[in-house]
């Protein structure tokens, strides 16, 4: 089973932790061991909550650093899943291999940043 890597760092106001984080697929940096791990996903489309099974497994980790918020996600796509490369407008639906990660920076639940990368290259 292959299982792709997703890492990107997104730049927010934080100042927890002193990290210097390189951007190359893995989170191998000592730093990660302080960051906050999710995985226990659900499915929300369609919106029934059910955990998201085996095959499909993914892992995220959330690390504050001086320079921004480091964000490692690793998500997992059985081999018999078609991968698609599509491009994209903006805001566009549709069947694409995406990767969202969701900040609410006040944790309020009001307002939040919704940032996107896709197999494509889109951003």
């Amino acid at each position: 089973m292959r299982a792709p890597l997703l890492f990107a760092v997104l730049t927010a106001a934080s100042a927890a932790a002193h990290a210097d984080i390189t951007v190359d697929g893995r989170a191998d940096e000592a730093e990660w061991a302080n960051a906050q791990r999710f995985g226990d996903f659900v499915q929300i489309q369609p919106l029934s909550e059910t955990p998201v099974p085996e095959q499909f497994a993914t892992e995220a980790m959330l690390l504050s650093t001086p320079a921004g918020i480091a964000v490692y996600i690793k998500a997992k796509q059985p081999p018999d899943v078609p991968r698609t490369k599509t491009r994209v407008a903006r805001d566009a639906e549709g069947q694409i291999d995406r990767m969202n990660f969701m900040v609410d920076f006040d944790g309020e639940g009001r307002s939040g940043f919704d940032f996107t990368v896709t197999m494509a290259g889109d951003i």
